[in-house]
């Protein structure tokens, strides 16, 4: 059984938030979180994809840039090639797998602070369920013994 927070608003209904890892957050990140409408995480997220692989290799272009003597016999040019890509592709593969953890593990309070702080939704109740459909239909059927 998992643990779900139920918040309602008066005009838009019912929403259902998973306490803990978020699945959808790690493996979808920016996706899921436009879909749940966290813009700035977003778009943050998204601009991390596509203009984080052109920062790491610049940057690293230039520190191997400040850091290797000018003129080195012993280095063939090649070798040293495969050496940089190799290592960009290994941060830029470090970074993404930080970024997609981050989203998984934060993206669920995230999604409740923005529910209640930015979109009017109240917190209802927390309840035990093995689905947010589950849970959703707990409520609703709350809802109707109470009539």
């Amino acid at each position: 059984m998992k643990q779900f927070d139920l918040y309602t608003h008066p005009v838009v209904g019912h929403e259902v938030v998973k306490n803990g890892f978020s699945w959808p957050g790690f493996f979808f990140t920016w996706i899921w979180l436009l879909i749940c409408r966290l813009w700035g995480h977003g778009i943050a997220v998204a601009v991390f994809y596509s203009v984080g692989p052109f920062v790491i290799f610049f940057a690293g272009g230039v520190l191997i840039g400040l850091t290797m003597p000018i003129s080195d016999a012993d280095l063939d040019d090649a070798d040293l090639d495969a050496a940089i890509g190799s290592l960009f592709v290994v941060v830029w593969l470090l970074s993404s797998v930080v970024v997609n953890l981050v989203v998984g593990i934060k993206g669920n309070q995230w999604r409740r602070n923005n529910l209640v702080r930015k979109r009017g939704f109240e917190h209802l109740k927390t309840v035990q369920a093995t689905t947010s459909d589950a849970a959703l239909l707990e409520v609703s059927q709350e809802g109707k013994s109470r009539a």
